[in-house]
C-alpha cells in the first residue's frame, strides 16, 4: 500500500513538474497557453 501512495505521489510530482515548464514556456510566449492548461488539468485529474 505504502508503495503505491509513493507511486502515485511521484506521478503527480511529475505532472506538476511538466505543468510548471508549460507555464513558464507560455508566459515567455515560447508554447501555447492551452497546451499549460492541459497539463494543470492532468496533473488535477491525478491528485
Amino acid at each position: 500500500m505504502a508503495s503505491l501512495v509513493a507511486a502515485r505521489g511521484a506521478t503527480l510530482a511529475r505532472a506538476m513538474g511538466i505543468t510548471l515548464l508549460h507555464i513558464e514556456r507560455a508566459r515567455t510566449g515560447c508554447g501555447p497557453w492551452q497546451r499549460a492548461q492541459d497539463w494543470l488539468a492532468e496533473a488535477v485529474r491525478q491528485g
